[in-house]
């Protein structure tokens, strides 16, 4: 199993939020068992680790990536009732939700199956001995190599020059990633 690059609060919902996340978010959930027909269903998947509130998701979802299936993984409930409002209020389908760590899906995800990965500004952990919970590592892009399509791209974003360095790095070891800094 992975050690969690997150840490759960619980901080009590209002009774609009802890109903849209009762009654909305079944229908956007992925259920593990389901992977392989929702996979097979769809031409084209990009994959958003870290959605915070959904504004990036659901505007890739509307704008960008209509046709394709667009997954975010989030675990804070505050970022997923944040997604659920998004997906009310714009109406939008071509989403899904899976609102824990994403490696665990990720590890469902059938091989070569990605178009592209969004990882906006993952938690840099900055001190030393909080390193290791750091997302982007050498067992998570060997994770990735196997599940990104031969064409997949993966889309990383950071602020902390520190972590984009190690992230750097970490891709360069791997050796199956062609930087490019756009």
């Amino acid at each position: 199993m992975f050690l969690k690059s997150f840490v759960k609060r619980k901080r009590p919902l209002s009774k609009a939020k802890q109903l849209l996340f009762e009654k909305t978010l079944p229908t956007f959930k992925i259920k593990l068992e389901e992977i392989p027909d929702i996979v097979k269903k769809h031409d084209k998947l990009n994959l958003e680790i870290g959605f915070g509130k959904g504004d990036f998701l659901s505007a890739l979802a509307t704008e960008k990536e209509k046709q394709a299936l667009n997954i975010g993984c989030e675990p804070y409930v505050e970022g997923v009732i944040g997604l659920l409002q998004k997906i009310e209020s714009d109406n939008i389908k071509n989403i899904m939700i899976w609102p824990d760590d994403a490696r665990i899906l990720i590890s469902k995800l059938p091989s070569c199956s990605i178009d592209s990965v969004y990882i906006l500004f993952p938690d840099p952990w900055p001190k030393r001995k909080q390193q290791k919970r750091r997302l982007i590592n050498a067992q998570f892009i060997k994770l990735m190599i196997e599940k990104l399509k031969p064409s997949g791209k993966i889309f990383t974003a950071t602020d902390h020059h520190e972590y984009a360095n190690w992230i750097l790095h970490h891709f360069e070891r791997s050796k199956a990633f062609i930087y490019r800094d756009i």
